[in-house]
């Protein structure tokens, strides 16, 4: 099994700019709008586990919709 690319570390490691939207608790929120973030250019979501709602209950559901539109979870 190959392992995904992770979009935002290597933007970072080229030296180029990498976006995060920010604000999304639910995977169905980021399927709602994983097409649009692409085409905006948007590399990766910010999964907010330390002041938010995000936590082992739901992790694998938010980083499986990151995947499946190719965006780079971020979970702090």
């Amino acid at each position: 099994m190959e392992m995904r690319a992770n979009k935002v570390k290597e933007k970072l490691q080229n030296g180029e700019r990498a976006y995060i939207a920010a604000g999304n608790a639910h995977a169905s929120d980021i399927d709602a709008f994983g097409n649009a973030a692409v085409e905006a250019g948007i590399d990766g979501i910010w999964l907010e586990g330390e002041h938010g709602l995000v936590g082992p209950n739901n992790i694998g559901d938010l980083t499986r919709a990151c995947d499946l539109w190719g965006l780079t979870s971020v979970l702090e």
